[in-house]
């Protein structure tokens, strides 16, 4: 059985540092998006919350948001790996 597109992106994820985990939330505060996420709900961010707070924020548009942040940290060998879309 094949992965699906969803889990594809959570293991990109899961290559994230702690560091770069931290970058990720100043980006998902601060970033050039229309929404930002408030602070407080970033806290003790790992793969799996940075999936349900980007759907939770930003919808079917949540990849267009994950592509900006990881060309900000860079981590263009991450964004390489992303799918064209969420799902399967």
């Amino acid at each position: 059985m094949s992965e699906t597109n969803d889990e594809k992106i959570l293991k990109i994820l899961e290559e994230l540092d702690k560091d770069e985990l931290n970058a990720f939330a100043f980006h998902l505060n601060r970033g050039n998006h229309k929404i930002h996420i408030p602070k407080k709900e970033l806290s003790d961010l790992n793969a799996r919350k940075i999936i349900d707070k980007l759907t939770a924020y930003y919808g079917s548009d949540y990849l267009d948001v994950l592509r900006t942040i990881l060309k900000a940290l860079p981590r263009e060998d991450l964004l390489k790996r992303l799918p064209e879309k969420a799902g399967k």
